[in-house]
């Protein structure tokens, strides 16, 4: 009998995430996030909720919306970070 062995990996070891932690700028960022930001709800986006229900985007778009109404999805926002960009350049 053969079979396939299937390992977990953390976020820390794919590369993707590597390519944009370098100096361990989105670690700090996503830190920063969790302790300074605020959960936002669906009346902080409602604009584009509707926006994005109305244009009937893509399916996936569809199962993001639907997860965030369930809230297995949470949005923060903090003031303290306002582009990604900067950490990563």
């Amino acid at each position: 009998m053969t079979g396939t062995l299937y390992t977990e990996s953390s976020l820390n070891d794919s590369i993707l995430f590597n390519t944009f932690n370098k100096n361990s700028a989105m670690s700090s960022m996503i830190n920063e996030c969790f302790k300074n930001g605020i959960i936002l709800n669906a009346n902080h986006i409602e604009e584009q909720l509707i926006q994005i229900k109305k244009t009937r985007i893509s399916p996936l778009a569809d199962k993001v919306i639907d997860a965030f109404d369930k809230g297995d999805i949470l949005l923060l926002f903090s003031k303290n970070i306002k582009c990604l960009n900067r950490y990563l350049l």
